[in-house]
């Protein structure tokens, strides 16, 4: 259910039911998902035109490389302390079509255009 112009609670609710399933289906830590920036979404690898000898799709398991061929991948900054170790997440088509829904309604919602993650951050 879309909602074309949601309230402040509203987008935060579908914000949280989104992220809940990107964890839940990418078996990733809560911080991983949780602090998804905008830019880690538009720099998304789509799954079929990713060539197969680059290195990214090299790292990938056997089940990953399979799964990405449906779907797209997002690189974000995963445990290190440093920033260093980046992780993947693979999105589906409708948690694709979630994102871009609450992007463009984030400021129907009241969410400033400085917030550079898709969460609201408090």
């Amino acid at each position: 259910m879309k909602i074309k112009a949601p309230t402040y609670d509203q987008y935060v609710e579908l914000t949280h039911f989104l992220i809940v399933r990107i964890l839940i289906f990418n078996k990733r830590r809560i911080a991983e998902v949780d602090e998804l920036k905008v830019s880690d979404f538009t720099s998304r690898i789509q799954g079929d035109n990713l060539d197969t000898t680059t290195e990214v799709f090299q790292c990938l398991g056997i089940s990953e490389q399979a799964l990405l061929k449906r779907m797209q991948l997002i690189e974000v900054r995963g445990k290190s302390t440093r920033g260093l170790r980046k992780v993947f997440l693979l999105l589906s088509e409708d948690m694709v079509e979630g994102i871009q829904h609450l992007l463009t309604t984030r400021a129907h919602a009241g969410i400033p255009p400085t917030n550079i993650c898709i969460q609201q951050n408090y």
